[in-house]
C-alpha cells in the first residue's frame, strides 16, 4: 500500500496493526552519482525516533536497493515518529535522519491511509512520487509505490505532488 506522504505531510497508521515503512535511496541520497544501495553501509542501523527514546527496528534492503523498515505493535504508542539511519560508507561514518515521518493514531478515520485498509501487513512507501514520461507513442510511468499492476488492473494513486482525477473517461495528472 502507498501513502500520500511526501514533502511536509505526515503518514497516518492506525495503531494495533504491525507494517512497513520503504524508503528510496534516491529520496534518502539524491545526488547519488555513483548508485550507492543500503546495502553498500557497513554496520546500517535503523532506529525510530520519538521524543526522549529511540528504538532500534528490523529492516532488510531489498533486491533494488532500498529500504524495508520493520514496525512491530510491539514498538507502536500513539505518537509521532522519525527515522534515524546511521552506519559506515567508504570507512566514514554516516547518517541520515527524518523527524517527522509517520504517526500512530488511535481510529482507522484518522488515519490517512483510510479506505485502503487490508487483512496483510501494508506497506508504506514514503516521499515516492509519480512521474509521468513521454517518448513517441509510449507513456512511461514512474514510481515505488504509487503505480502498480494488480491482476491486469492499472493502479495509480494521487502523491502529495501530482493529483490524479478522472474527467469522463480520461485520467487527468496535475502536478502541483
Amino acid at each position: 500500500m502507498n501513502c500520500n506522504c511526501n514533502c511536509g505531510h505526515i503518514l497516518r497508521v492506525p495503531y494495533g496493526n504491525p507494517f512497513r515503512i520503504a524508503i528510496c535511496r534516491n529520496n534518502v541520497a539524491p545526488g547519488n552519482p555513483d548508485n550507492v544501495t543500503f546495502a553498500d553501509i557497513d554496520n546500517l542501523r535503523v532506529e525510530i525516533t520519538r521524543i526522549m527514546r529511540n528504538k532500534h527496528v528490523q529492516h532488510e534492503v531489498m533486491e533494488n536497493g532500498d529500504l524495508l523498515i520493520d514496525m512491530p505493535v510491539s514498538a507502536q504508542s500513539r505518537t509521532t515518529y522519525g527515522i534515524l539511519m546511521t552506519g559506515i560508507y567508504q570507512g566514514h561514518p554516516w547518517r541520515w535522519k527524518a523527524s517527522k515521518v509517520f504517526s500512530i493514531v488511535d481510529e482507522n478515520a484518522d488515519s490517512s491511509m483510510e479506505g485502503m485498509e487490508s487483512f496483510d501487513v501494508e506497506t508504506y512507501y514514503v516521499w515516492d512520487s509519480l512521474d509521468f514520461d513521454i517518448e513517441n507513442d509510449t507513456l512511461e510511468i514512474i514510481s515505488d509505490g504509487h503505480a502498480d499492476i494488480v491482476d491486469g488492473v492499472l493502479m495509480l494513486q494521487s502523491t502529495d505532488a501530482t493529483e490524479l482525477t478522472i474527467d469522463g473517461d480520461t485520467i487527468v495528472a496535475t502536478i502541483n
